[in-house]
């Protein structure tokens, strides 16, 4: 069995045993109450667009929120509140102040968590992505939440961006670095 199949049937048996629907579709992107992305979680489903050359990534990621879930994880259960709290602002239903910005302080910390996880899932099961990079995709995407802070809009794919990445750290900062991050790495998203 390859190593792919062992982390495929093993996310499969966790969502059984959750009674979460797995769904990995032929699609390049999915939605999500009308915003598309490469997947999500959403304590009942896990989906990933497996038409994506990184959905594998993406799978693992998500599977490691279904972890969080499972086990808990007090920042995890705390940022279903926050990440509603940001959909209303960014919406234009909500004035900017504390609760906003905590409210992208601890989604940023949840996603850490989650990102820290998945590396060493991808490294448990040896999968064929190279750590390095995938670290400097997880920083465009982690610091681009205070892009989204400043603009009021989500910052679009910052991952996908190779001007982005390449200019981003190679391991994880420190959480404080990401709730105060320098401004040498947002430069680059400019």
């Amino acid at each position: 069995m390859s190593n792919l199949a062992k982390l495929i049937g093993d996310i499969t048996q966790t969502c059984i045993k959750n009674k979460v629907e797995l769904l990995i579709t032929s699609k390049s992107f999915v939605e999500i109450e009308g915003i598309k992305c490469p997947g999500y979680f959403d304590n009942t489903t896990l989906c990933v667009a497996g038409g994506k050359k990184d959905w594998v990534d993406v799978l693992v990621h998500e599977s490691c929120h279904l972890d969080q879930y499972i086990e808990r994880v007090p920042i995890y259960e705390k940022c279903d509140s926050g990440i509603l709290l940001i959909e209303k602002w960014l919406a234009g239903k909500l004035k900017d102040g504390k609760r906003v910005r905590k409210a992208f302080e601890d989604t940023i910390l949840m996603e850490l968590d989650c990102e820290q996880r998945t590396v060493k899932k991808i490294k448990k099961y040896k999968l064929k992505i190279s750590i390095t990079n995938y670290i400097q995709q997880v920083n465009s995407y982690l610091l681009s939440y205070w892009m989204t802070h400043k603009n009021r809009e989500w910052y679009p794919f910052p991952y996908n961006n190779p001007k982005i990445v390449k200019n981003m750290p190679k391991k994880f900062l420190s959480p404080k670095e990401y709730v105060a991050p320098d401004e040498k790495y947002l430069k680059f998203f400019l």
